[in-house]
Parts: C-alpha cells; structure tokens; sequence
C-alpha cells in the first residue's frame, strides 16, 4: 500500500505514540523521518503485526482464564442452589406426608369406632365416649371440616412454593437484564472518560483501585489542566489546581515513562497536608505498580508549596519543580516493595527528568 502523502513511498511502519497522529499512523520512509516523536513508536509492520498477535493471544489467554473461573463458580453457586432447592423439596414432601399420614390415621380410628359398634357393650370406655360425641356431638363433622382445612393449608404450600419459585427465576432473568445493561453502561463510561496518557488495561486497572479506595463510585472526572494546552510550569498548575481535591495527575517524562498519583486532598499552599482516608497513592503505568500511602506517614500525603508544582510525600516521592523537571525518592511516604538504586530515573526514566506533558483530573464520587 503506497503513502497518501508520498505516493511513491510504500508504507513501512505504524506510529504508536499517543497523540493524534497526522498521518494517520500509517508512515512510508519520509513520513518516518519527518515525524516528531520518539524513534521507538515508529514500529515497522512487521514487527506491529508480531505486537498485534502477542496482544491477541495474552487477551484470550487473560479472557479464557477469567471466563472459566467464573464459570466454575457460576456452576458451583447454581450446583449449591440445587442442592439447597432439593433439601428444601425433600423436607416439604416429608412434612407433607406426615399430615397426610396423621389424617389417614385418625380417619381410620373413627371407620374403626363405627364397624365395630354393632355391640357398643364391648367397645372401651374411650371408644364409647368417641362413639357418642360421633353421634350426638358432632365429633366426625368437626373433624371433616378440621381435615379439610389442613388439606387446603397442604395444597396452598404447594402452590405457594411454585409460585415463589417462579417469582424468583422471574427476579433472577430481571436482575441479570439489569447486570448486563449495567456492565455495557459502566464500560461505554470507564472507556470515555480515560485519559489519553493511560493504556486502556492500565486505566481500567485504575478505575476500579479508585473506587475501592475511596469506597465511592466515580460520577463525572473532567480534564482541569493539560500541560501542552495550559503550560508545563508551576504557575499554570496552581491556576488551574488551586483548592482542588480529588486530583488525578498523570505525568509523561522525556523518556517516555507514565506515572502518576491520585489524592483526596485539598490541594493548598500549606506544606505537609494529611490524608486521613489513606486513600492517596502513586503509581507507574511503566512498571505495572501502584504505590500505597504508608498509613504512618498519612501526614505527608501531599506537599503544597506554590514555587513548585505538585508534590508527593515529604522529602519527595514526587516532586515536580517550577519548571516541570523533577526527581523523586520513591518509597519514603509511599509504599515500594522493591528496592530502588536511584528513585528518580526508576520513575522518570532518567536522571535529569523532564515532564513533556501532564494530565490533570477532577474526579467526582457518589
């Protein structure tokens, strides 16, 4: 396939860089040479195609393990219920039988009574005194009318569990309607309001971490401040950032590295301000980890001083300047399991890092 711009040029790679790319992606050599992002996301097709059925095959590896675990619990749940719903049936039928069995019982006490009241002489004393309240009390009509009585008590049970039956097969088919609207809902949402610095696995990943810490869920989350549309300085930031809480901030070093830290805190030029929720943490999208606030540390959660941008933990988990370079020490407030010979390149990807773009959110909960 030749190149919509250099039409004598055949296309040789595809741009994976996060930005909107205005050659479509698709770059022939001179494409290639002529745009301005890092080398390393100008991946030649094959080499894409390769990307492309690793990705597949990881995607269905991931889905059809998560598919049959829940799979075998659904079956595990449905196989409990059965037995449940047997127990239940068992019982019932067994209670059933016992009135049915203590009705033909006394039923047959009063045929016996009567068939052997040719000579009343003989009969016991019990049986005379049952035999005459048959006669003149009106014994044998109040026990028919109490037998029927049960009968139909045994008859509606019956009816009742088969109407509860349906009425919960019927609020099961509703409540699965409803799980199944809710997840296409929820999903069409979590994909809308991603941040574009964030890869679809990793926001995903995020989302939910978000909710769980905060113990919320997240209505609405509105992009208050972008580093290549307000400017990567201190001033832009607090401008945009000043009073706020609830910040989601996702930063992209020079090195191509995403990380990033979210805090319920108010954000304020007032040194050390403390989380008490512990729900602030960082995180690396180039590592795969999210980093914890150590709970004895919640005072130093954030870091609000406006001669610098926005900083995490004191003495610094992140610290971006004025400027937007940074460093960090990484594991001081925030939890890193892992040990790491030099914090700041480990999270910038370099040395002496700079921020080429930041992501700023105003999350809002219920």
């Amino acid at each position: 396939m030749s190149c919509t711009y250099h039409i004598q040029n055949p296309i040789t790679a595809i741009c994976i860089a996060s930005h909107k790319c205005q050659c479509q992606r698709k770059l022939c050599i001179e494409c290639a040479y002529n745009h301005e992002v890092d080398f390393k996301q100008i991946v030649p097709i094959k080499l894409f195609q390769e990307m492309v059925v690793k990705k597949q095959k990881e995607s269905e590896t991931y889905e059809a393990l998560d598919l049959t675990k829940q799979g075998m619990n659904l079956k595990s749940v449905i196989s409990q219920t059965e037995i449940t719903m047997k127990k239940i049936w068992e019982d019932l039928q067994v209670s059933i039988k016992q009135i049915y069995d203590l009705i033909e019982l006394q039923e047959k006490t009063y045929m016996e009574i009567i068939n052997n009241s040719t000579n009343p002489v003989e009969l016991s004393n019990t049986d005379l005194e049952t035999l005459v309240q048959i006669l003149v009390g009106g014994k044998l009509n109040f026990w028919n009318l109490q037998k029927n009585f049960n009968l139909r008590k045994v008859e509606k049970v019956k009816n009742l569990l088969g109407q509860e039956i349906w009425a919960l097969n019927e609020k099961i088919k509703k409540e699965m309607i409803l799980s199944l609207e809710f997840v296409i809902e929820k999903q069409a949402f979590i994909e809308s309001i991603k941040p574009k610095l964030l890869k679809d696995d990793f926001w995903i990943r995020l989302f939910f971490i978000l909710q769980e810490k905060s113990k919320k869920t997240i209505k609405e989350s509105q992009l208050i401040y972008n580093g290549s549309r307000d400017g990567l300085n201190a001033n832009s930031f607090w401008n945009k950032c000043d009073e706020k809480s609830n910040l989601l901030m996702i930063f992209k070093s020079q090195s191509e590295y995403t990380f990033g830290g979210y805090s319920p805190c108010k954000w304020e030029n007032k040194c050390a301000i403390q989380d008490d929720t512990l729900s602030s943490f960082l995180f690396s999208q180039t590592h795969d980890k999210i980093y914890p606030l150590q709970q004895d540390k919640k005072q130093y959660a954030i870091w609000g001083c406006n001669s610098y941008g926005p900083i995490f933990g004191y003495n610094y988990d992140i610290c971006i300047n004025h400027d937007f370079t940074g460093s960090s020490t990484l594991g001081t407030v925030y939890q890193c399991d892992k040990y790491v010979n030099n914090q700041t390149s480990y999270l910038f990807g370099q040395g002496q890092p700079k921020i080429v773009e930041c992501e700023i959110f105003e999350l809002k909960f219920i």
